[in-house]
């Protein structure tokens, strides 16, 4: 049942961590590109927006969670 949900847990902070990084990357690159024109400032706020994104909040919560259910696990052995 561990390996089950470390299984998991690494397949959603994988998926939730690739989509985060590649916005991240998405949206400096068009910051970077619009740094000297007029939507200069929209673009940044776009960044800004795409750094205080929910994935590395909700992978936090997804490791600390699923590493404390699977030391649960290990120890008290319920199944």
């Amino acid at each position: 049942m561990s390996l089950i949900l470390l299984a998991v847990i690494w397949v959603t902070m994988w998926r939730w961590g690739a989509a985060y990084y590649n916005l991240m990357q998405d949206t400096a690159e068009r910051a970077i590109a619009a740094k000297d024109t007029v939507d200069g400032a929209a673009t940044l706020a776009e960044f800004e927006r795409a750094r205080l994104a929910w994935h590395p909040f909700a992978m936090t919560i997804v490791g600390l969670v699923g590493v404390a259910v699977i030391l649960w696990l290990m120890i008290f052995r319920p199944f």
